[in-house]
């Protein structure tokens, strides 16, 4: 069970009371409302950092596949005549 700090509360009641996006929270706070409020937080935090992670997984294999093509000399010479004279440089890195 996870016990939450009073500067850790304060905190939770501050982004409360600031997210414009969600409706208004009411105005009592609850402490289970606070817990289910940061914990949802939580959750969301990290399902998104799942995603950031397959998307640098997604990243890393475009970018490696790409540099193979890039190696290929007919592969240049299709971009340079399909008007590709230069390539983003992070495609390049």
């Amino acid at each position: 069970e996870y016990k939450i700090k009073i500067t850790e509360l304060n905190t939770i009641k501050h982004v409360l009371k600031n997210n414009k996006k969600k409706r208004r929270p009411a105005k009592n706070f609850t402490k289970e409302s606070l817990v289910k409020e940061f914990e949802q937080t939580v959750r969301k935090s990290r399902e998104f950092l799942a995603k950031v992670g397959v998307c640098d997984v997604t990243i890393a294999f475009i970018k490696g596949a790409f540099g193979e093509m890039l190696n290929d000399g007919g592969f240049r010479a299709l971009l340079k005549s399909e008007g590709f004279n230069t390539i983003p440089s992070q495609l390049m890195q």
